[in-house]
């Protein structure tokens, strides 16, 4: 099947997210600029899979570069060669919601940059990547990060004053995460530890 393909475009949204996807499959996203968006750059609200993104940039968006609400079903995504920077999260899987059960399975980054989000430390989010299941039920199930480079993500928040944040919540399951070969810098301006 051929994926309906967004190429060589800007999304910038002074009013909401940039891309809202409820339910989808075989999407590629390439060499899209997902930026400057008040709300979320990408937001996967309910079942999506057969996702490729590549060779593109997530850039000063209000919320999350890319974020999945706790009750989305989102498989089979490929990111690669895309910038992430200047969000309030570059990745955001679940994140703080502690409700719904979301699934995330089979999630691959590589070859990626995660520059600055919140470096500013104007919340408790930041990192690059926050890899954490949602309520009860939620399944976390195959994310790969591989070959990237997380450089000066920040937080006011301790717990997420680092690169990517992996976390299980009580009653949920999380398998099958690795990050190899990556690369954490901090340039000592921020709190982070990356």
């Amino acid at each position: 099947v051929d994926p309906l393909l967004l190429q060589d475009l800007r999304v910038s949204n002074p009013a909401g997210n940039g891309v809202s996807v409820n339910s989808a499959s075989f999407l590629a996203f390439d060499g899209v600029s997902l930026s400057g968006n008040v709300g979320i750059g990408l937001n996967f609200a309910a079942i999506s899979d057969d996702i490729v993104i590549q060779d593109s940039v997530f850039d000063a968006n209000a919320g999350s570069g890319i974020r999945t609400a706790s009750t989305a079903q989102v498989s089979s995504v490929a990111i690669s060669g895309t910038t992430f920077s200047n969000n309030f999260v570059g990745i955001l899987l679940f994140g703080s919601g502690n409700t719904g059960n979301g699934q995330i399975v089979n999630w691959s980054v590589s070859n990626s940059q995660f520059l600055s989000n919140d470096n500013a430390n104007a919340s408790i989010f930041g990192a690059g990547i926050w890899i954490k299941t949602a309520g009860a039920g939620s399944v976390i199930d195959g994310v790969n990060v591989t070959g990237s480079t997380f450089a000066d993500n920040g937080s006011s928040n301790v717990l997420n004053r680092v690169g990517i944040t992996v976390r299980a919540r009580p009653g949920t399951t999380m398998r099958n995460v690795s990050i190899c070969n990556n690369s954490f810098v901090e340039n000592g301006a921020t709190l982070g530890t990356q």
